[in-house]
């Protein structure tokens, strides 16, 4: 995997993201879930190498090569307590981010309606580009190795959860403020929300099945 790591970011790293995806083998798009996390949480987060091996439950050696190149990259700034994302960083993570058609990702509190300790990471998507059913993508969620999932629907002033609610502004308040303020949906965006006892779990099973629905992972 530390070799493939590497060669990832190479390959990412040119001025065309769109093209360079097309040059990644099918060995390389295995690893992607773990580039696109690390500059999530590193986004999200000042953290360590251990801790970020720990929360991805990746070795400690690929850990310190993504992290060491990605220095390399200036894309990261090493500070007392590990690393965090730059500006030249978000950058890299936003063109990436766009070619994945993913409008905005963020950790979503769920303490407001899930009971026990979980932790989650959403995302909005444009709705044109899934195919699946509301089930069929819940299971691919659970699948790439979250506890569950919430799949929501914004649809003009409302946010609906099929089968559960019509309206989650009304039925769950503190997730639909939570949602809004953090994920920042439009109209008729697709709303996929992962959760797991560990958050690095919930991150990497929303980000598996986002390349999944992009057919950049099988």
């Amino acid at each position: 995997m530390e070799v493939y790591a590497l060669e990832i970011l190479n390959a990412l790293s040119t001025q065309n993201i769109l093209l360079s995806f097309n040059y990644i083998t099918l060995m390389q798009r295995k690893r992607l879930d773990y580039l696109i996390a690390i500059l999530i949480l590193l986004r999200d987060n000042i953290m360590g190498r251990y801790q970020l091996s720990k929360l991805l439950n990746l070795g400690e050696g690929i850990t310190r090569n993504f992290l060491k190149y990605l220095k390399e990259k200036g894309y990261i700034d090493v500070i007392r307590g590990g690393s965090k994302l730059n500006e030249e960083g978000m950058k890299f993570l936003s063109k990436l981010l766009n070619r994945l058609r993913i409008r905005s990702i963020s950790e979503i509190n769920l303490a407001h309606i899930l009971k026990g300790n979980y932790s989650g990471y959403g995302a909005a998507i444009p709705a044109s580009y899934c195919n699946l059913s509301t089930v069929t993508l819940r299971d691919e969620v659970v699948r790439n190795g979250a506890k569950g999932a919430l799949i929501l629907i914004k649809k003009g002033e409302i946010i609906e959860m099929p089968h559960i609610s019509n309206n989650i502004f009304k039925d769950y308040p503190n997730l639909a403020n939570e949602v809004v303020n953090k994920l920042k949906p439009r109209d008729n965006d697709l709303i996929i929300i992962a959760f797991s006892e560990n958050l690095g779990s919930a991150l990497l099973a929303l980000i598996r099945t986002l390349l999944r629905l992009n057919n950049l992972i099988s």
